[in-house]
């Protein structure tokens, strides 16, 4: 795999999901109407520091196995959690993490306008220790990644999936985007079973 360090424990794995893989399409048709408006003006795991855009949150074991499409988003499920997970024992060998427990799978859909501003994913309410973003596409203007202590300031390209740790010092942000729709993934992880709701799962 071809891997970019861009920063102290910033890493980019280039095109781990590539455009063949059609993710943009199939969750669209999956989804549907089904996206939840994520617009947050205060609270106390993004620091206030607001949110706009739509997201859909899913995990292998939340949805209705009943359910319409159900069977398609736990195989594009399975698919994108197979290279993520690829791509975390990787950045073990190179930092001094054991990653073991995964939050839900975010597919997050930014429209024009739409950003996410600085905010850190560690936090009082909930202990994060590494964060994985995937760009599932490019044809967009705008909508930089923005690592605020460090002043990274990164062009995501289709494919690329960037693994930080989560803690304050890696606070970023989203920046609007300009034009187009920007879709990605996000999920955090923790080493430990401390501070994880009831919900969490291996």
């Amino acid at each position: 795999m071809v891997k970019n360090v861009i920063g102290p424990g910033i890493v980019i794995y280039k095109n781990i999901f590539p455009k063949s893989m059609n993710l943009v399409e199939r969750y669209e048709k999956n989804i549907g109407d089904n996206w939840d408006k994520a617009k947050t003006n205060e609270s106390s795991l993004y620091q206030g520091v607001g949110r706009f855009c739509q997201a859909f949150v899913y995990s292998n074991i939340s949805l209705d196995q009943d359910a319409k499409n159900s069977k398609e988003l736990l195989e594009i499920y399975d698919e994108v959690m197979i290279k993520i997970k690829e791509c975390l024992l990787d950045y073990e060998k190179d930092y001094p993490v054991k990653v073991e427990y995964f939050e839900a799978l975010n597919v997050v859909k930014y429209s024009a306008n739409d950003f996410f501003n600085y905010h850190t994913d560690d936090g009082p309410d909930v202990r994060y220790t590494v964060s994985c973003v995937a760009y599932l596409n490019d044809d967009y203007d705008g909508g930089n990644l923005h690592f605020k202590f460090f002043d990274i300031n990164y062009k995501p390209e289709s494919g690329d999936l960037v693994i930080f740790p989560s803690s304050y010092i890696y606070a970023h942000a989203a920046y609007p985007v300009k034009s187009g729709i920007k879709y990605i993934l996000n999920l955090m992880t923790d080493r430990t079973q401390k501070g994880h709701r009831s919900d969490q799962y291996k």
